[in-house]
């Protein structure tokens, strides 16, 4: 139980690291299903600082946005990437959540 726990926190990302890869990096030093694993991390933290900032209703709205849209925001988030390899990963997710779900 001691070894899951440690990979399990090993294996996801903090927002502050998120910051250090660039859309870049998602195709260059990552796999597709780590950049899939890295991004699924993000958003799970994300949505975990948002309802503990008692941000709830953004957080379930990035979610569905993320989870439930048949995998066309992978897609559209993975066009984004290799569009601007040289921004950071969690910026343009933001952006695309404050768009979707309001800041």
């Amino acid at each position: 139980m001691k070894r899951l726990f440690l990979a399990a926190a090993l294996l996801v990302p903090s927002v502050a690291s998120a910051q250090m890869y660039t859309g870049g990096d998602m195709f260059n030093r990552l796999s597709r299903e780590q950049s899939s694993a890295y991004l699924d991390g993000v958003m799970e933290t994300l949505s975990y600082e948002w309802s503990a900032n008692g941000k709830r209703e953004k957080a379930a709205c990035a979610i569905d946005w993320y989870y439930n849209s048949g995998g066309k925001t992978q897609r559209l988030l993975f066009d984004t990437f290799d569009r601007y390899k040289d921004k950071p990963v969690i910026g343009l997710l933001k952006a695309y959540i404050d768009r979707k779900c309001g800041k």
